[in-house]
């Protein structure tokens, strides 16, 4: 019956170290990320879901304050914060929800490396206005089962001594 328990609890442990129901990645947009920093009063956020076959990104992008109009909007990498580099996935004008767009293999790794970063253009600052890199979020239902199956192991351990 230990052994069976014990199994148990590897499994729930291990299988819940990928997140169910795809990766979500999320950023804080503002100028003070941009390249070179800026004094925007912009603020933004931004969330991209990857789907559980890593082919297709779902994207809500949400700013204010911009100091001019938007002249366009991007996902770009790879780069770590403070460096730029090129566009990976054009984003619609505007704020929206649920915008979903194929994933290449590219986009994909860079995401999941972190090496990816939102950006939103404006007429006064044509580089990017306000940016924020994107940074995988640990997806709730899979940590709580994680740490279910760890403590499943922390009881079967004291139970033995």
């Amino acid at each position: 019956m230990r052994r069976m328990f014990l199994g148990l609890a590897l499994v729930v442990c291990f299988a819940t170290l990928p997140a169910f129901g795809g990766m979500l990645f999320v950023a804080t947009l503002e100028g003070a990320q941009e390249v070179p920093p800026n004094l925007s009063p912009a603020t933004g956020s931004a969330m991209v879901m990857l789907n559980d076959t890593e082919d297709m990104v779902m994207v809500s992008v949400h700013f204010s304050g911009l100091t001019a109009p938007e002249t366009g909007k991007h996902i770009h990498g790879p780069a770590m914060p403070g460096v730029n580099a090129g566009v990976l996935l054009a984003l619609p004008a505007g704020e929206f929800d649920h915008f979903m767009a194929a994933a290449s293999a590219e986009l994909v790794a860079h995401l999941k490396a972190g090496h990816t970063y939102v950006n939103i253009h404006s007429q006064n600052y044509p580089g990017g206005e306000i940016r924020g890199q994107l940074q995988a979020v640990p997806e709730p239902g899979a940590v709580a089962l994680m740490l279910t199956g760890v403590t499943g192991l922390l009881v079967f351990r004291r139970r033995r001594k």
